[in-house]
């Protein structure tokens, strides 16, 4: 499988608060198309069916390990973008320091929506031209 090249990229939207996933779909939807997802195993259920461009995840799922999550998705999809979330105050790098070589970008919540959102264009546009420059 590799990312989709429609127009809108489809990003992937995953934290057990409903209220979480709602504010980030009702934002994103403008530049992406996006489906989310309650949980690691919604996800990657998800996953087995579809190709995404982008995962947006809370690392701290309470159905799955972060490392092992975000290890998958991306053994499953090698060029999409995978960006962590979590908690304000806690240190990703020091309670999940592995998670800095899997995922693309960490962000503390609450997060910046407009930096997310340009940094996801920015991070799939230069994929999508590498992806043609090597074809």
């Amino acid at each position: 499988m590799t990312p989709s090249r429609r127009r809108n990229p489809l990003v992937l939207i995953v934290d057990p608060d409903a209220d979480v996933r709602a504010a980030l779909a009702d934002f994103l939807v403008e530049a992406f198309r996006v489906e989310p997802a309650g949980s690691a195993r919604e996800a990657l259920s998800y996953l087995e069916e579809h190709t995404v461009d982008a995962v947006i995840a809370e690392a701290k799922l309470p159905d799955h390990y972060a490392p092992g999550f975000f290890l998958e998705i991306r053994r499953r999809l090698p060029r999409a973008i995978l960006v962590a979330t979590y908690p304000y105050g806690e240190d990703l790098e020091v309670q999940e320091p592995r998670l800095r070589h899997i995922v693309d970008f960490s962000l503390s919540k609450p997060f910046d929506i407009q930096r997310l959102e340009s940094t996801l264009l920015d991070m799939i546009q230069r994929l999508n031209r590498s992806a043609q420059e090597g074809a």
